[in-house]
């Protein structure tokens, strides 16, 4: 007896023209975990080289500064000072033609359109060259802050551990004329010449970028006054124009910094209308841990925030008498 089956549908391999294959949600997810793995590794590797690139490109600038701060020199006999120009002491009147450091050095910079400028701007009584609208040279804006503008200015000079005015009698580039090599009697290689300082900016509150303003007097003492503020806790953020807005400008909160406080310190900087000077600037970066310095002998070095402050105050020195506040 023969025994018929129904037929059974034949068994054919995945394959053809019409063969669509669909991927597995497990598939999927291995992709996206795969893709998220690598973005984990590769991401802060690159954001690593992207600083150790602005970190390096900031040290290039000061070597160039540096350069042209001994080019200076070597046509001087001195280096730039923070007033400097035409005195006009007619009886009705009594003005200086004020100006940074870092423009007195446009020439060694190889900025002759900047140079020309501020050569024809003086004439007195003119007091400050703030109004001048000419761009900042790029060597002296460091890539790293963000918030540089374009007149901006990232690194300033060494003007002393003490506050005090006229000048820390044992700054670098304090007063009235400019200090001769021979004046640096710790030596030029122990001596700090130029650091960073970010600008500051009143839309943003932040420590590393806004000063405090002083409210008292404290006896004319800038310094004091600013750890007494800070030992309060002072939240009273300045409103005055943004420090390193003005590379023109010989004014500290634009072309100087103190080595009152270390570097990217905790505390904030300060600044008071009542006394003078009018501001602290301290040493301040983004790049990771610390500053890049330029040396009176032309090398550039990254100081951590670590730092000893009696170390960091005896750079700031130009000899090895007392530097404590």
């Amino acid at each position: 007896m023969r025994v018929f089956l129904p037929d059974q549908p034949t068994l054919r391999s995945p394959s053809g023209p019409n063969f669509r294959r669909a991927i597995t949600l497990v598939e999927v997810l291995v992709v996206i975990s795969t893709i998220g793995l690598t973005g984990s590794i590769i991401l802060p590797a690159v954001l690593q080289a992207r600083g150790s690139a602005r970190t390096t490109a900031c040290k290039n600038n000061l070597r160039q500064i540096g350069i042209a701060i001994h080019n200076f020199e070597a046509s001087n006999r001195k280096y730039p000072n923070l007033f400097f120009g035409v005195v006009d002491r007619a009886p009705e009147s009594f003005s200086m033609w004020c100006v940074s450091p870092t423009a007195q050095l446009a020439a060694f910079l190889d900025e002759p359109a900047a140079t020309k400028a501020i050569n024809d701007a003086r004439t007195p009584p003119l007091w400050d060259l703030r109004d001048l609208a000419i761009p900042s040279p790029a060597v002296i804006q460091c890539p790293a802050d963000g918030l540089i503008t374009r007149s901006g200015v990232s690194y300033r000079y060494n003007r002393g551990v003490i506050p005090v005015h006229p000048e820390d009698p044992l700054g670098v580039f304090t007063g009235f004329r400019g200090r001769r090599s021979g004046e640096i009697t710790d030596g030029l290689s122990n001596t700090a010449f130029v650091s960073e300082r970010l600008v500051s900016d009143v839309r943003f509150q932040e420590q590393s970028r806004t000063p405090m303003e002083i409210t008292s007097t404290h006896s004319g003492n800038i310094g004091q006054g600013c750890i007494s503020e800070n030992q309060l806790g002072g939240t009273n953020n300045s409103v005055a124009d943004s420090w390193g807005s003005n590379w023109l400008s010989s004014e500290s909160r634009h072309a100087t910094y103190y080595h009152f406080f270390p570097p990217n310190s905790i505390w904030k900087d300060c600044e008071s209308a009542a006394m003078h000077p009018d501001s602290v600037p301290s040493a301040r970066s983004l790049h990771n841990a610390g500053v890049n310095t330029l040396f009176g002998d032309g090398r550039v070095e990254f100081v951590g925030n670590s730092i000893d402050l009696d170390a960091w105050r005896a750079l700031g020195t130009r000899s090895a008498a007392d530097h404590e506040p």
